[in-house]
């Protein structure tokens, strides 16, 4: 099961570069420990998971993990459409978030994606497959039931989304996600420090 965004606590940070941390409980008293390496390009180390009262030493499966670094500067010009684009919503009805959101930015010169639908499972999703047609950006996404397509029609105010592989609805109308933040002002140290 995919972790919920959870708080990271004791985290240490040497000057060799050594980077580790812990979260706290999620589902089923599961705490998640990091240990890696800061290097120029990004994040290298291994994740495992324990549970609560197990105890941190004890031995449990591990599986390795890369951050790669992005580079803000890299979008050149394309900052104009680079950012968080949404159309998230409360549902009084059901009690929960309803909608999608996608964060595009570039990295390396291509087109980077992050999808996630609220109807669904909540989960974002890395986009591959990305092709790119001046505005248009077609790419796929796997998830739990499988693979999905898309197609996007990019602007700096909003971003038009089709679902478009077979077993998508034929008659359902395109979605519209206005963008909501800047590629920069997605993560900020100043609100990082209003959760401390």
């Amino acid at each position: 099961m995919t972790p919920n965004n959870l708080e990271l606590v004791d985290l240490k940070f040497s000057q060799s570069g050594r980077l580790t941390f812990r979260s706290v409980k999620d589902i089923g008293d599961v705490i998640y420990l990091f240990d890696g390496t800061v290097g120029a390009s990004g994040i290298a180390g291994q994740f495992r998971n324990t549970r609560q009262g197990q105890g941190e030493n004890a031995e449990t499966p591990s599986f390795p993990v890369t951050m790669t670094k992005l580079d803000l500067s890299s979008s050149g010009s394309r900052l104009g459409v680079s950012g968080l684009y949404s159309n998230v919503r409360y549902s009084a009805e059901g009690g929960d978030l309803i909608g999608a959101e996608l964060v595009l930015f570039w990295h390396g010169g291509k087109p980077a994606m992050i999808f996630t639908s609220y109807n669904n499972e909540m989960l974002p999703y890395s986009a591959t497959n990305i092709v790119q047609s001046r505005n248009i950006i077609r790419f796929r996404v796997r998830t739990a039931t499988g693979e999905e397509s898309y197609s996007a029609v990019i602007s700096a105010q909003r971003t038009t989304l089709r679902r478009i592989d077979a077993k998508a609805d034929p008659s359902a109308w395109p979605v519209i996600l206005r963008k909501r933040k800047e590629l920069a002002n997605i993560f900020t140290m100043k609100r990082l420090a209003r959760r401390s």
